[in-house]
């Protein structure tokens, strides 16, 4: 699941930092708000420099010292409901 995908922020959103641990991001088309915990913004904001799960959990594993297997499962599901809610869509490479 998600293997080899390549996901990017939908720039049809608009994103609204509120402090350096929580975003909000409306979706203008829907009207939908959605508010970003800290950990789910750490994981929405590494998208600027990764692009696939692989690399974003490899990045998390080093920056919070924790092994990869630890913290997959919890940003795949992060991942999926940001894919569900048009936070983040698949994109060609």
């Amino acid at each position: 699941m998600m293997s080899g995908v390549f996901l990017r922020k939908n720039n049809k959103m608009d994103y609204i930092q509120t402090d350096d641990n929580e975003l909000v991001i409306f979706n203008p088309e829907s009207g939908d708000t959605h508010f970003l915990n800290e950990m789910a913004t750490v994981v929405f904001n590494l998208f600027d420099r990764h692009h696939d799960v692989e690399d974003l959990v490899e990045a998390l594993s080093k920056e919070y010292d924790a092994e990869p297997a630890v913290i997959e499962a919890d940003v795949r599901q992060t991942i999926i409901e940001f894919l569900e809610k048009g936070i983040l869509i698949e994109a060609p490479r």
